[in-house]
């Protein structure tokens, strides 16, 4: 609108309509280099991009997977596809990262020894055998002292023999599956 002056009237122009649109934000993605751990576990998620101050959260599909804040865990041996989530701010719109796959598997577990049977001079063994896991037997002294190997890649019983007789060993049954190793030692 302008005022009247020097004998023109005032006069007021056509209504102009100007629309505000929330900009974009920068990419969004998950960045874990670690893509997989063991149930139980939990793996921390971390994102870069996105712009603005808005709130990151995440979202996760998949049986038996859970997110808690920043953490993604699961219950069982699964995939896990998750998605970051990046709030609205600032003049942004919310934007929502592309998917990144994990994978949980279940831990190995110490192998069970399930007897063991002295006699004068040897020893019995027997232990429980997982398929897809492989096994050494080491005999140590009672210190825990390393002696020798009595098996690798062996069977579920062996018989150790030679020994020195009223003197007290350790076995140590190692259980190896991938990556993983797990002892589990007994005095006999």
């Amino acid at each position: 609108s302008k005022a009247a002056s020097s004998g023109f009237n005032a006069a007021t122009s056509a209504a102009k309509t100007f629309v505000y649109a929330l900009a974009d934000q920068a990419p969004l993605s998950v960045t874990n280099s670690v893509l997989s751990g063991f149930t139980g576990t939990p793996i921390s998620l971390t994102t870069s991009g996105g712009s603005g101050t808005g709130e990151v959260t995440f979202q996760v599909n998949g049986a038996g997977c859970a997110v808690s804040g920043n953490t993604l865990s699961a219950t069982t041996a699964t995939s896990c596809a998750v998605t970051a989530v990046k709030a609205g701010s600032e003049g942004f719109n919310p934007i929502t990262s592309s998917a990144k796959s994990f994978a949980f598997k279940v831990p190995l577990s110490a192998p069970v020894i399930s007897s063991t049977f002295a006699k004068k001079d040897s020893i019995q063994v027997d232990y429980v055998v997982v398929p897809g896991v492989g096994y050494k037997l080491d005999l140590l002294d009672s210190a825990g002292t390393f002696i020798k190997t009595v098996c690798n890649g062996c069977a579920g019983s062996n018989l150790i023999s030679t020994l020195t007789p009223s003197t007290t060993y350790k076995l140590r049954l190692t259980a190896t599956r991938d990556s993983e190793t797990v002892a589990t030692e007994t005095s006999v």
